[in-house]
């Protein structure tokens, strides 16, 4: 049974994931990069707490102050930077080159996994990774070559962004769990980032 909800989520994860970049890149175009990521961020971190509160989970101070360093680097580079160059580069490519080269993200964890974490790659995982990336490129754009330009940039870089925060959100999500850890610096990063995109916003 774990291995069919296994089978279940990694088949629903990218298919959300895609149907997600397409809403994203539409509201960020009608609004604004900030408001979007503020916005979004707040409703997905205040559903995360109920999630959290359902479960009756608590959070234990001494943890939160183990795991400060580790939060603040995951604030930064994912729900922060990440997030905004990624919204950004929405603005300026199509959704469908996007969750294209939302793809090179598993590369950037097992490039930053190797150099700074030490692990091996296998041989393996690089195969099934080209395959999935290849599978990527005909799905998203027919086949056709694209060299990234402008906000696809953006994209990769976000990506980048994003994998770098794989080895701080491992070590959060390891010791405060998935929800917890998740939606504390998802908060964090957003209560940040909301008054930023008040204050910035086109109608003011």
């Amino acid at each position: 049974m774990e291995n069919y909800y296994g089978l279940m989520s990694a088949i629903l994860s990218p298919f959300f994931s895609s149907v997600s970049t397409i809403f994203k890149s539409e509201a960020a175009k009608a609004l604004s990069p900030l408001v979007v990521v503020s916005f979004g961020g707040i409703i997905g971190s205040i559903i995360l707490f109920a999630i959290v509160l359902f479960r009756k989970e608590r959070v234990d101070k001494n943890l939160l102050r183990e795991n400060i360093k580790d939060i603040g680097f995951l604030v930064v580079l994912r729900f922060m930077l990440g997030e905004i160059i990624f919204t950004y580069g929405l603005v300026n490519t199509s959704a469908i080159k996007a969750i294209f080269f939302t793809k090179i993200e598993p590369y950037f964890v097992l490039i930053l996994a190797w150099f700074l974490l030490k692990e091996k790659i296998r041989g393996k995982d690089l195969l099934l990774l080209t395959i999935h990336l290849f599978g990527a490129l005909l799905l998203s754009t027919g086949g056709i070559l694209l060299l990234p330009h402008g906000g696809d940039l953006l994209v990769i870089l976000a990506m980048f962004c994003f994998a770098s925060s794989y080895i701080f959100g491992k070590r959060v999500s390891h010791n405060l769990g998935p929800t917890l850890g998740s939606a504390i610096p998802m908060g964090i990063a957003n209560l940040i980032l909301f008054p930023i995109a008040i204050i910035s916003s086109p109608s003011n």
